[in-house]
């Protein structure tokens, strides 16, 4: 019998307040909240694992308020969200951030995706988290994460993570610690970002079913902003392209890149296409995955492309069952593939681009 990791089998479109867990009760903050306000928008769901991405926003829930964050509870979030009517998930516009900051006290949205979730017998997991800050509308901090039970083994053996909701409890702690650390009391001023400024139109899938190049555009935008790129954050770029009735995926038109320069302010646009992705496990408990994808950067200023290419990362039988012990298969060819595109595409050499607003 076959094993395949699950990984994004369609976009969710429903929210995931189902759980309804607020910090009261998710436990009693270790930290007394402080700072400036942050809340959680409910997560795109790419796993196609049901109601795991609800566990994740819990996970996230508890331990944003665990470590002191002064957390928007959910019950407050819901209201505002279907009052304006605001139903994007994973995303948000610029006019839909504003309400949300005007009617919560809200200064920071947190937004991302359940990425992969297997629970087996050693559970694997991962997400991909951003942190906006309103009202510039500005991405300050963001992250692709994975993990798998067997890394957190420690000497005589233990110390593996058996259940799948205990690794991605693990997972939101790592980043509630990075974003209470970037919040702190709020006296921290936003700083100027290198230039240029980077827009990601969702990379295509050659496979429909499988929407991998979501998860992809993921974690090149995390790779980028986490090495303190200026990247747009995806719902502007979407709002913008609905206002001509359009959803590019892959590819964009000149029209459209003439549009993201003079609204946005953007200098670079990466896209692309996820041509494959493979994750197996055989009878013997041997793993097999691949990743191959093209990339576009493309100079707003002009439209034309000024760089492509193909990448291919794979990792093979006796590697482990689906995991490395520094994390799953999936999130580190995930990973690489990210860095390698941006390395090939020179997309961090580009610091004397200046847009043209």
């Amino acid at each position: 019998m076959r094993e395949a990791v699950t990984i994004g089998l369609m976009l969710a479109t429903a929210s995931v307040w189902g759980t309804g867990v607020s910090p009261s009760a998710a436990g009693s903050p270790s930290v007394r909240a402080n700072g400036p306000a942050v809340a959680v928008l409910p997560l795109v769901d790419f796993s196609g694992v049901p109601d795991a991405t609800d566990s994740v926003f819990s996970s996230l829930v508890k331990a944003l308020s665990g470590h002191g964050v002064n957390l928007i509870p959910p019950e407050t979030l819901r209201p505002v969200m279907r009052k304006h009517r605001i139903r994007a998930v994973g995303m948000i516009d610029q006019a839909a951030a504003k309400v949300i900051s005007e009617e919560t006290g809200a200064s920071y949205l947190l937004l991302g995706s359940t990425d992969f979730i297997s629970d087996q017998s050693e559970p694997i997991g991962g997400m991909s988290l951003r942190l906006l800050r309103i009202p510039e509308c500005r991405l300050v901090w963001a992250t692709s994460a994975g993990a798998s039970g067997g890394q957190y083994i420690g000497l005589l053996g233990l110390g593996a993570v058996s259940r799948v909701d205990s690794l991605t409890a693990r997972l939101a702690d790592e980043a509630a610690d990075d974003v209470a650390a970037l919040v702190g009391d709020g006296s921290q001023e936003l700083k100027d970002a290198p230039a240029p400024t980077i827009a990601i139109v969702p990379f295509d899938d050659l496979d429909p079913d499988r929407p991998i190049g979501a998860v992809a555009s993921a974690y090149l935008l995390s790779y980028l902003v986490e090495r303190g790129m200026h990247v747009v954050e995806p719902g502007l770029v979407q709002a913008l392209f609905l206002q001509f009735g359009r959803m590019p995926r892959g590819e964009i038109d000149y029209e459209l890149v003439g549009t993201l320069r003079d609204s946005l302010g953007v200098d670079l646009v990466l896209t692309g296409t996820v041509n494959g992705f493979t994750a197996n496990v055989d009878d013997a408990g041997q793993a097999a995955a691949d990743i191959s994808l093209s990339a576009r950067m493309i100079d707003a200023r002009s439209g034309e492309i000024i760089g492509a290419t193909n990448v291919s990362e794979e990792a093979r039988a006796g590697q482990g069952l689906l995991y490395f012990r520094s994390g799953p298969v999936a999130a580190r060819l995930m990973s690489r593939a990210a860095e390698e595109v941006t390395r090939r595409l020179g997309v961090l050499r580009q610091e004397g681009i200046v847009g043209g607003k």
